[in-house]
């Protein structure tokens, strides 16, 4: 069975320019045999091919397919869905934000990803910029542990692989991975803002 990953993109920066051009790729994408947008076909614009025979995939998606599930442009709201196989998009996205970072170059793009299954067996998060990524963390279930624990002391006093510790995990896994994420982006985006973007004076 092909394992499924959700990522859910966001502009917590954007033009209204880099806005009209997100629009723009995102109209008339074709769709997949499953009825959904094709996020191919959005990179495909983005890297300036229009016949699918000339585009190569495996340079951009590390997934067998990528699909939008939804998109949404509108300030304050600007938000972008895909669910794919295997691996979030990372590379492909990584396109997308220098594309619009050209357009507008104090641009910020987040990620976070994971995979679907309840609990998830892994997730992960980025910040892009103008440039393309400036962080990027993926976690594995070996490293729940220690989230669970800096999420909730009691954890402390589970053993790790005890009963007890897996009932907990599979209640509160999802809590626990939007908090860490959560965390880690309001950090990077209001670092990054603060900081000029990362760049000298």
């Amino acid at each position: 069975m092909v394992n499924r990953v959700n990522s859910w993109i966001k502009f917590p920066v954007l033009s209204e320019t880099a806005r009209d051009a997100l629009v723009t790729l995102f109209t008339d994408v074709p769709k997949t045999e499953s009825g959904k947008e094709n996020f191919q076909y959005v990179i495909m614009k983005v890297v300036g091919v229009s016949d699918p025979d000339l585009f190569d995939d495996k340079k951009y998606f590390d997934s067998n397919w990528c699909e939008i599930e939804d998109f949404n442009f509108a300030e304050g709201d600007d938000t972008i869905s895909l669910i794919s196989a295997w691996a979030a998009p990372k590379i492909a996205l990584a396109q997308l934000a220098i594309f619009i970072g050209k357009i507008d170059p104090n641009v910020i793009m987040t990620l976070n990803y994971d995979d679907e299954k309840n609990p998830a067996s892994f997730f992960g998060w980025a910040i892009l910029l103008s440039d393309g990524f400036e962080e990027l963390e993926e976690i594995e279930e070996d490293d729940y542990y220690d989230l669970a624990c800096e999420f909730d002391p009691k954890v402390k006093k589970m053993k790790n692989g005890s009963a007890k510790y897996l009932a907990y995990m599979e209640e509160n896994t999802a809590d626990i991975i939007s908090y860490y994420v959560r965390g880690k982006l309001e950090f990077e985006v209001n670092w990054t803002k603060e900081n000029n973007y990362g760049r000298d004076g």
